[in-house]
C-alpha cells in the first residue's frame, strides 16, 4: 500500500512529499520552499527509510519538523451517479429485475439531470424533484405507469410531472415541490 507524507521543515519553511510503498521509503519530492546545500546534505537525516519510524522521527524532530499523512478524501458522488442509482432502484422495485443500461440511456439521464437543474438552486434539489418523481409514479396513469424506460421518462416529463400535480394537487408537499 502507498502512503504520502508531508515533511515540514519548520524553521526553513520547507515542504517535503515522501512517498513509502510497502513500509519502504521510494521517493521525495520538493513543494516549496527555497533550498540550499545545507538543506540538501541534512534532509536525509530527516527522513525515515521506513514507514514504521516516522512515529519515532516525529519525536526526534519534534518543533523542527512535522510529519503529517496525506488522506485522500472520498470523492462524493456525482450527480449523475445519484440519479441513476434513484432510477436503477425505482426500476428494480417496479419490474424485479436490473435494468439494462445503454449510451442512449445515459444521454437520456443527462438531459433529465440538466431538465432539473434548471429548476433548482442546487444539486440536492435537482435530485429531491427526480425521486419526488419516482416515488409518486402510482399517482400517473395506467398506461404511463407501465412506462418505466428512462428513455420514455425523458421523453414525457413534461406530461408526467403535470399528471403527478393533477393528481396529488398543488395544495400538497409535491405539487410546492414542482414549482420550482
Amino acid at each position: 500500500m502507498t502512503h504520502h507524507y508531508t515533511i515540514e521543515i519548520i524553521s526553513k519553511k520547507l515542504f517535503f512529499k515522501a512517498t513509502y510503498r510497502n513500509n519502504k521509503f521510494r521517493k521525495l519530492e520538493h513543494l516549496r520552499g527555497e533550498l540550499d546545500q545545507e538543506i540538501m546534505d541534512a534532509i536525509g537525516q530527516t527522513i525515515p527509510v521506513n514507514e514504521d519510524d516516522i512515529g519515532d522521527f516525529n519525536k526526534k524532530w519534534f518543533k523542527r519538523v512535522n510529519y503529517q499523512i496525506e488522506v485522500k478524501q472520498a470523492k462524493s458522488e456525482s450527480l449523475y451517479k445519484r440519479f441513476l442509482d434513484e432510477w436503477f432502484n425505482f426500476y428494480q422495485q417496479m419490474n424485479g429485475i436490473k435494468p439494462k443500461f445503454t449510451g442512449t440511456d445515459g444521454k437520456a439521464l443527462n438531459q433529465i439531470i440538466g431538465y432539473f437543474k434548471q429548476l433548482t438552486d442546487t444539486e440536492d434539489e435537482a435530485l429531491t424533484g427526480w425521486q419526488l418523481i419516482l416515488d409518486n409514479w402510482e399517482y400517473l396513469s395506467d398506461f404511463h405507469k407501465k412506462q418505466v424506460d428512462i428513455k420514455y421518462i425523458n421523453s414525457k416529463l413534461n406530461v408526467i410531472i403535470t399528471e403527478i400535480k393533477q393528481q396529488i394537487g398543488t395544495t400538497g408537499d409535491v405539487g410546492q415541490q414542482f414549482e420550482v
